[in-house]
């Protein structure tokens, strides 16, 4: 079971929360979003525990506007820049 800080982390990184802007960054995050409003309406057959989480902690409207995103110009996915440890 994951601690409420593990929980926040994992809704954290799907969200980007440094820019919220209400729409998805890449397509795979715009596909997670439309998994997580189909768990919401209950049209999900077996959806993951992660998916569940953030279905239950994010408002039907904010999952509806990233779920929305037009595929058209996002990468597959997000490019994260990894920092250097020294």
């Amino acid at each position: 079971m994951k601690s409420k800080r593990q929980h926040r982390d994992v809704i954290q990184k799907h969200l980007d929360m440094t820019e919220l802007s209400e729409k998805a960054k890449s397509k795979a995050q715009q596909r997670f979003f439309g998994m997580v409003r189909a768990a919401q309406k209950g049209e999900m057959k077996n959806p993951s525990k992660e998916v569940l989480d953030v279905a239950d902690d994010i408002s039907v409207k904010d999952a509806k506007d990233f779920a929305k995103t037009k595929h058209k110009g996002l990468p597959n996915k997000k490019e994260v820049e990894e920092q250097k440890s020294y």
